[in-house]
């Protein structure tokens, strides 16, 4: 989804039987690149929702979300204060 190629994402989406197939599209349309941070990461039995012999864990995510260009500035600061900082620091 970084470059935009939905078709490729579809396919992948298909391949992993992933739910997130037309939303993930949506989202990116709408939004442009983002980069994804997962905060929080806990797991759910979803065998009601699936209609699946229990338990069917899915894990659940908190995900923040920004525009590709403001992580990619943010990691670049990171790595120049780490390669400009003296030894030790």
């Amino acid at each position: 989804m970084a470059r935009g190629d939905y078709w490729s994402y579809n396919q992948h989406c298909i391949q992993a039987k992933s739910d997130a197939r037309d939303a993930g599209q949506v989202f990116r349309c709408l939004r442009g690149p983002l980069q994804g941070r997962i905060l929080d990461l806990t797991h759910s039995d979803a065998a009601a929702l699936y209609h699946a012999p229990p338990p069917t864990w899915v894990a659940g995510a908190l995900i923040e979300w920004l525009p590709a260009s403001i992580h990619h500035i943010a990691h670049a600061g990171s790595v120049i204060r780490r390669v400009m900082d003296p030894p030790g620091a």
